[in-house]
């Protein structure tokens, strides 16, 4: 088995996008277990800069954790392209950042999700997701599809 540091090499297809979140909303005050909050917004193809459609996404806060000042959620995001749908889903733990569920404030840290299905030329996808985010509205976002 691979490790996670070469999987990317394994994968039929890397689509290298940028996420630029154009809403954002909370349900509840995001700081409890059951506080929602979502996104949307438009992906550029990194290497030409074209649109590539949209994207969105929810998330639910299952913890929180303020002796270790963390909060672990779990999201599903579905991206729409001209080639067809992809769906992800993940967990994440991350550190409550000035007292807010979903901070503005960039952490520079990668996270992953699952790739769990598609449509049309994403039917049969797997793979995984990384994503950084490197500005308070802005996300890049690569694709190891297999």
């Amino acid at each position: 088995m691979a490790d996670s540091g070469h999987a990317e090499l394994n994968r039929k297809e890397v689509l290298h996008l940028k996420h630029v979140e154009t809403k954002h909303f909370k349900v509840g005050g995001g700081l409890k277990e059951g506080d929602r909050f979502g996104f949307s917004g438009r992906q550029y193809e990194v290497r030409t800069g074209q649109d590539f459609g949209t994207y969105g996404g929810e998330c639910t806060v299952l913890s929180v954790d303020r002796k270790h000042r963390n909060i672990t959620h779990q999201c599903y995001v579905t991206s729409e392209t001209p080639r067809g749908q992809i769906t992800l889903q993940g967990i994440h733990t991350e550190p409550l950042e000035d007292g807010s569920a979903d901070s503005e404030e960039p952490t520079g840290r990668p996270s992953d999700d699952a790739v769990t299905g598609g449509t049309r030329d994403f039917a049969h996808v797997s793979g995984f997701s990384r994503t950084v985010q490197v500005s308070p509205t802005t996300y890049d976002v690569t694709y190891y599809l297999g």
